[in-house]
């Protein structure tokens, strides 16, 4: 591991960084709190301040997005927006504000649930079949939180179009790929909103929009289920399109450049005043959605239609990068109130103490041990 000589100054805050970038990132967001309008709390991320709406305070309308609006002259420049209405940066340059306008620039705000058929209008019910279904193979989202009235609006039809694939029914089936298809057109119109890879300095986005990052991992999981089988290799890996190599690029590379996948950078999104259960599963959460992103890279190889130099997806992620422990246990991760997890972090604390982060049980210094630079096959 590199040396993380950058040391925050914060009072109360001792973590460290190997580069100054991502100490200078942190300690922003000492400055940048969100505050709750029906209590004295305040966070640091929008999303836990969403989260702690939803389970504090649910008789009241939440709107929240996961990460701050950006204005459009922002997002034509590709400058980072300091929100307000005017922001900023189009205040200095004396012009007009579209957050004045309050105009949605956030693809998740620009959509709403597209009811194929009033057959097909029990929202409820598709969304209950991808928790049912599919999140048992993958567990990525958190579902005693999920609420889709709360959450943003790419992420609910993102499992809404899951579940009415796995219904089985001919008319859902081909309204998921219809779906299938506009979001991956909306992805891509908003790919200055989220993608950082194509930047070679550090474009940090803060707080991270996980949402999406969530929403554009499952679009890519799903056009993978939904091809035909003729696509697996003798090596019984999947062939990935192009289109979706390049989708799968980019969100491995900005993960990386946002630290999504170091323990530090993990906890710094978190308020340190924020409930312990909220932090535990903005925790997971993330942790959950970098093992289903490193699943995902390992079982997919490039079509043969691709340039031959092109990077392997299995080489894009790999053990080595993933400077965290291993996910906490399902019994912690399936609890289906607030209450009901608060109860069982204090049981498991109470009968096996606090859950190790130390640098040593991170999946990173495992590598060594499951990896061997002298045979060839990868057997992980």
């Amino acid at each position: 591991m590199p040396d993380r000589k950058y040391q925050c100054h914060f009072p109360g805050c001792s973590l460290r960084y190997s580069r100054k970038e991502h100490l200078n990132r942190h300690a922003a967001q000492h400055c940048r709190m969100f505050p709750c309008s029906h209590c004295a709390s305040t966070f640091r991320r929008s999303d836990t301040l969403r989260r702690h709406m939803h389970h504090h305070h649910p008789d009241v309308e939440c709107n929240l997005s996961r990460r701050p609006k950006a204005c459009n002259g922002c997002n034509s420049r590709k400058s980072r927006c300091t929100g307000g209405i005017p922001c900023d940066r189009c205040r200095e340059r004396q012009i007009r504000c579209s957050l004045e306008s309050h105009s949605p620039d956030i693809p998740d705000e620009q959509m709403s649930i597209e009811q194929p058929s009033h057959d097909l209008s029990n929202t409820q019910h598709y969304i209950d079949i991808y928790f049912n279904q599919f999140h048992p193979a993958w567990p990525i989202l958190h579902r005693g939180s999920f609420d889709k009235d709360n959450e943003p609006a790419l992420l609910v039809q993102t499992v809404y179009m899951i579940g009415l694939w796995l219904s089985g029914d001919a008319v859902a089936k081909d309204a998921a790929k219809s779906l299938h298809q506009r979001h991956r057109v909306l992805i891509e119109q908003h790919r200055d909103q989220w993608d950082t890879s194509y930047t070679e300095s550090d474009r940090i986005i803060s707080p991270w929009p996980t949402a999406t990052y969530q929403a554009i991992l499952l679009h890519i999981i799903f056009s993978l289920i939904t091809r035909k089988q003729s696509s697996v290799g003798i090596d019984l890996k999947l062939e990935i399109p192009a289109s979706d190599y390049h989708l799968l690029y980019a969100l491995v590379k900005t993960c990386i450049k946002q630290g999504m996948f170091c323990y530090a950078d993990i906890l710094a999104q978190s308020s340190d005043t924020a409930p312990i259960v909220c932090v535990w599963v903005a925790v997971e959460e993330t942790k959950r959605f970098s093992m289903a992103l490193y699943k995902v890279c390992k079982s997919c190889e490039v079509c043969p239609v691709l340039d031959d130099h092109q990077v392997q997806p299995h080489d894009l992620l790999t053990l080595g990068n993933l400077h965290f422990t291993l996910p906490d246990d399902d019994y912690l991760w399936d609890a289906g109130t607030n209450e009901e997890l608060t109860d069982r972090l204090a049981e498991q604390a109470r009968d096996r103490g606090q859950t190790s982060n130390r640098e040593g049980d991170w999946i990173s210094s495992c590598k060594d041990t499951v990896l061997s630079s002298k045979v060839k096959f990868d057997w992980i």
